[in-house]
């Protein structure tokens, strides 16, 4: 189980995130020691990574029919979007390299481990909290499209800790989007 801190690197200034984006990710993995060196091990794995990225007064088209996804300014059209959650999930299969100090008590030991995920989307989109001025009353908009999304996400991991407990970071290869535009 990890749960974790996540931000969009390379997103134009006028996107601008708030709050605490966060990735919340479930494997099951198989660890297989090597018999030259029990310190060592490959592991493999499969399970589902989320990502939830908050954006400022922003509003994200994931149901847009055009050929770029769309980010409009917060009063777009009469409409005022006070929050939108971007969330993407994924289908995950992790292998890792790992070091463990001692692998007779392995939960109390010192461990590092770096690797790779891949994994296809199971599904893309929004939420967004949306004010007409029309009408009083707020309502939450929920949308979800796989269209601008990069559906196949390869991801490098690197994990060091003591015990049941590791700090874990991630790099994205492969973009998010296939592509965005973004409109004031």
């Amino acid at each position: 189980m990890q749960l974790g801190y996540t931000n969009w690197m390379d997103a134009p200034d006028s996107i601008a995130t708030k709050g605490l984006s966060r990735s919340i990710n479930a494997y099951f993995m198989f660890d297989f020691p090597f018999k030259s060196s029990p310190k060592l091990s490959a592991a493999i794995g499969a399970g589902v990574g989320t990502d939830h990225v908050f954006l400022d007064g922003s509003f994200a088209d994931v149901k847009g029919r055009t050929t770029t996804m769309r980010f409009y300014g917060g009063d777009t059209a009469n409409v005022d979007v006070k929050k939108t959650k971007v969330v993407t999930s994924y289908l995950e299969a992790p292998i890792e390299l790992r070091y463990t100090s001692n692998p007779e008590q392995s939960d109390k030991s010192f461990k590092v481990a770096i690797g790779v995920k891949v994994g296809t989307m199971l599904k893309g989109g929004t939420r967004s909290r949306i004010t007409e001025p029309a009408s009083s009353p707020n309502y939450l908009l929920k949308e979800s499209s796989k269209t601008y999304f990069n559906t196949t996400r390869i991801v490098g991991t690197a994990r060091i800790g003591l015990g049941h407990f590791t700090l874990f970071g991630t790099y994205q290869f492969t973009s998010l989007l296939k592509a965005a535009l973004v409109l004031s």
